[in-house]
């Protein structure tokens, strides 16, 4: 017998898992997006730096090549981010956020090595925004990690993924549903209780119709 106690919190446990995921999806898909948009305005930038190239022939204070480098950057890290988020939250696959955690630590462990410190004290918003597109997305890796060991253990219990009472009856007395079900019991009882023909109403002798009255006078 089944504790409905029990398959309420279950549900619950389950919604909110897939609450979870909810936004998961939606901040993979919205973070990968404005990091793709924001590489690509980095990059437009390049058009003008090249032209003071040009008049100046000064190679120390240029920005295209670091832009460059970040727009390489966001087009290899913000897809494969995007879709490790999005198998984590529609598939609930564990080792994609394993992996997502990887790529974007690797990515910002590369930020403080192998960047040019001068060019982020000159732009900070751009360190900003990649540091904290690394920083967020590990954060959901792990909150989808973390999630998907409740769901799988939620997948090992009795009545997933409904943990509906009806059906957790239906499963448990097979064809004999229906002489458990308190409403078709009740509804079976009364049918039986119920008289099978109805008393017959008395019957009305019909009315002599009336004569025709002559409106013929005699003279």
């Amino acid at each position: 017998m089944f504790d409905k106690s029990i398959y309420a919190r279950h549900l619950s446990t389950l919604r909110s898992c897939r609450k979870k995921y909810n936004i998961i999806f939606f901040y993979s898909i919205a973070s990968s997006m404005m990091m793709l948009l924001y590489g690509f305005l980095n990059l437009v930038s390049i058009s003008p730096d090249m032209y003071i190239l040009k008049m100046t022939e000064n190679n120390s204070n240029l920005l295209s090549p670091n832009y460059f480098v970040l727009f390489i950057d966001s087009v290899i890290v913000a897809p494969l981010a995007l879709y490790f988020g999005l198998r984590v939250s529609i598939s609930q696959h564990d080792l994609s956020a394993l992996l997502n955690i990887l790529l974007l630590t690797s990515n910002l462990i590369l930020f403080f090595v192998n960047r040019d410190w001068d060019f982020f004290h000159r732009v900070p918003i751009t360190f900003a925004f990649y540091a904290l597109f690394c920083v967020t997305g590990i954060f959901f890796s792990v909150l989808g990690l973390k999630t998907n060991f409740r769901y799988h253990w939620l997948e090992e219990q009795d009545g997933f993924p409904h943990f509906s009472e009806h059906l957790a009856e239906y499963e448990m007395y097979g064809r004999n549903w229906d002489k458990y079900n308190p409403y078709i019991a009740e509804s079976e009882r009364r049918s039986k209780n119920a008289q099978d023909h109805m008393d017959e109403l008395p019957q009305l002798s019909p009315e002599q119709p009336d004569k025709p009255q002559s409106n013929s006078t005699k003279d």
